[in-house]
């Protein structure tokens, strides 16, 4: 999955995990159909050939976009199974896909209930909360994410590198915290050093911390990288600029937009 982009990695978890509850659900059917003779085990087969029918609808409601819709159905698989974390996972998803954040989280929070160690339910958490600008509360649920044990190769990539940008974005940008926001740019780039965007980010926050020689540093590694990212040439001309070089500067100015 490494190679695909980030959006179509999240979906194809998101349909794996739909998937399994599918699985889960045929599977109680294979179990309890063997004996019909027994009107306790008739009803709970059948009840397993109800919730895989309403996964089969979810899923095809969420492939045509029709999340209103979709929720109608996962609010009856709740009922029916109110223990499934799954369910409420699919639920969260779907209400952050209509914009509900906050009904998204206490979905989430649910799954969390249900399975403490779910990682990619703190992960969404962790989404919901950066839409509604409460970002200390993202740092908490990506952090806690960080602390959960990959279980696949995609929790491996959110764990190793998306996760730790993505905190090291929130804290530069939104929270202003530079020096810890360095800590988890360092973290990503023990990973991957080979991302342009990466070497920028971090420049800007030794750049806010009047380190400018480190700034400058990085951003001719964002420039060995991408030769053409005017981001990293204009960034590395304030750099310049704030230590005297102001030749330097001129001439990195220069480079912006292939001046």
């Amino acid at each position: 999955m490494k190679n695909l982009p980030f959006q179509v990695v999240v979906s194809l978890a998101t349909l794996i995990t739909t998937s399994m509850a599918s699985a889960n659900a045929q599977s109680v059917v294979a179990q309890m159909d063997f004996d019909r003779r027994n009107p306790s085990t008739e009803k709970v087969a059948a009840q397993g050939r109800m919730i895989n029918q309403l996964w089969q609808q979810a899923s095809q409601l969420r492939g045509i976009g029709k999340y209103s819709e979709e929720i109608t159905i996962l609010e009856q698989i709740v009922k029916l199974q109110p223990d499934s974390f799954l369910a409420w996972y699919w639920r969260g998803d779907t209400l952050s896909s209509l914009g509900q954040y906050e009904a998204a989280i206490a979905s989430y929070d649910q799954a969390i209930k249900i399975k403490p160690n779910y990682l990619l339910a703190w992960f969404e958490k962790g989404n919901a909360f950066h839409k509604l600008k409460r970002y200390d509360a993202v740092i908490t649920a990506w952090k806690q994410a960080l602390s959960i044990q990959a279980t696949s190769e995609f929790e491996q990539q959110l764990v190793q590198t998306i996760i730790p940008q993505k905190i090291a974005s929130v804290l530069l940008y939104d929270l202003k915290r530079y020096s810890e926001a360095i800590a988890f740019y360092n973290q990503v780039l023990e990973v991957d050093a080979k991302a342009a965007s990466i070497w920028i980010d971090r420049g800007t926050a030794f750049y806010q911390l009047g380190r400018y020689e480190k700034a400058i540093t990085d951003c001719d590694k964002a420039i060995q990288l991408d030769a053409q990212n005017s981001l990293a040439w204009k960034q590395r001309g304030f750099a310049l600029y704030r230590i005297g070089r102001y030749e330097h500067a001129i001439a990195s100015f220069k480079k912006v937009g292939g001046v």
